[in-house]
């Protein structure tokens, strides 16, 4: 490589502090984080290297639970970025990945708020679309019955 060929990403540390911030929140006390504020950042985050994108959805189960109606208002905003995501998973040839074991389970969490389907008709479409991959089909059903074997 020549010479400031090579790009170095200094935010990223910031980035995965301010997440695991975010989830200290949800996890001590989850009425105090502003959900509005973080979620309208989602976009950019589910458009950010992997490693922010999981960490990003890895809090969406614990926000689910604490902010539903919140997240159900704002997943319009986060329809289109999760289908890129997803998308590119399933390009890949090795899917097996745990960023879209990732993404199936936020978007578990993110179906299982009554409101949902209710607020965004986009979000069924996408819901039903994602489930006609056999592969992420297999996946979700595989991490649903966890779930329930979990309780």
């Amino acid at each position: 490589m020549g010479p400031f060929k090579h790009k170095i990403d200094d935010a990223l540390p910031l980035r995965r502090l301010a997440l695991s911030i975010v989830e200290t929140f949800l996890l001590t006390t989850p009425d105090r984080l502003d959900a509005r504020q973080f979620l309208s950042v989602a976009p950019t985050l589910l458009a950010d290297n992997d490693e922010v994108k999981t960490l990003f959805l890895q809090i969406v189960p614990r926000l689910c639970e604490a902010h539903g109606r919140i997240v159900a208002n704002h997943v319009a905003d986060m329809v289109d970025a999760l289908d890129t995501v997803t998308k590119n998973l399933l390009s890949k040839q090795d899917k097996s990945t745990d960023l879209l074991k990732t993404v199936v389970r936020a978007v578990i969490a993110i179906d299982r708020v009554e409101e949902t389907r209710q607020v965004c008709r986009r979000w069924s479409e996408f819901h039903d679309s994602l489930l006609k991959s056999p592969f992420v089909s297999s996946l979700h059903q595989q991490l649903m019955s966890e779930k329930i074997e979990g309780f």
